[in-house]
């Protein structure tokens, strides 16, 4: 009878000939390369506002271009105004934010190291300028639009419809119904004052939304939005545009975000629209999103998709996006 030793020493006997024929047989085994290269992609904003309570510093990208290796960050400041450094919320984090900060320039550092040593090192320059906001926001119109019902739900935009000058100011927003049908039942705002809201109860006929945004200054602006909901299927045109990708920006307000960027100069996008309707495919479940899920505005000649979702996006060109026309 085998010990419980001796069996032990039998198995590995008999994988290592399994392993080895194995090793013969096939192809070579491919040999493990450690990287040697650390790269760094972090956004730092290039002009802040005195005002700006809280900054934030962002290389959330740097683990993805490096394959999501385990790194170690260090951010620190190595030229700032007045000899009093910025006070860091957590210097050892892909985010951070920094606070305490003075009007002059300033010159931060990242640096990154991996496990097996490997570091690089990134310095960005920041100018904070003193707050010159005197008046109240400046706001464009406000797009009405057509609702054709039934429709799950309805959200009213007015998050790229303002804009601040300086940028950084906080803004408070108030949603109010101006107008609506004789008759109609009572209609919910459910988010007053955020700048997108949805709303319930509505019916068919015309309805007047105003949309307030006020500084801190206490110096406000408004505009009205007119919204017609119609039970009428019109004939829908339909455009899907293939291999597009997502890009990521941070932006003078200090926000990190992605989107879809459709240049279609003239030749389907129709700007005299009441309506449209965007869904991006989804590739996991093999089938287009919810109509309301991603917001979209017509810049110029591009039509420009914005993703809010809780995780990053997949990088690359293997999006499609469907625009609807009623």
């Amino acid at each position: 009878m085998c010990t419980k030793t001796t069996f032990q020493k039998l198995l590995l006997a008999s994988c290592l000939s399994l392993s080895l024929n194995s090793c013969f047989k096939g192809d070579p085994p491919t040999p493990f390369v450690q990287p040697s290269e650390v790269r760094i992609d972090a956004t730092v904003p290039e002009v802040v506002y005195i005002n700006q309570k809280l900054v934030t510093l962002d290389a959330r990208r740097t683990n993805l271009i490096n394959g999501h290796r385990t790194l170690r960050y260090k951010w620190s400041c190595l030229i700032y105004p007045s000899n009093l450094p910025p006070n860091f919320s957590d210097p050892d984090n892909e985010l951070t934010l920094i606070d305490s900060l003075r009007v002059g320039t300033y010159q931060l550092q990242l640096a990154v190291t991996d496990t097996a040593g490997n570091s690089n090192v990134s310095k960005f320059n920041m100018v904070v300028k003193p707050d010159s906001l005197s008046g109240p926001p400046r706001m464009n119109v406000l797009r009405d639009t057509i609702f054709y019902l039934p429709k799950a739900s309805i959200a009213l935009n007015g998050s790229i419809v303002y804009s601040v000058n300086p940028p950084g100011r906080d803004l408070q927003f108030k949603w109010s119904l101006i107008q609506q049908p004789a008759g109609s039942p009572p209609l919910e705002i459910l988010s007053p004052t955020n700048p997108v809201t949805s709303i319930k109860g509505y019916d068919t006929g015309r309805y007047i939304f105003r949309l307030e945004a006020k500084n801190d200054l206490g110096l406000s602006a408004a505009d009205t939005m007119e919204v017609y909901f119609k039970r009428e299927t019109p004939a829908n045109q339909v455009k899907i545009y293939e291999n597009l990708g997502w890009i990521y920006v941070n932006d003078d307000w200090g926000n990190s975000y992605y989107y879809l960027r459709i240049n279609d100069p003239g030749n389907f996008i129709d700007r005299t629209s009441t309506d449209m309707q965007v869904q991006v495919w989804d590739y996991d479940l093999q089938i287009w999103s919810a109509p309301d899920k991603y917001e979209w505005y017509l810049n110029g000649e591009d039509l420009v998709v914005f993703y809010y979702g809780a995780s990053e996006p997949g990088l690359g060109t293997a999006v499609r996006v469907k625009v609807t026309f009623f």
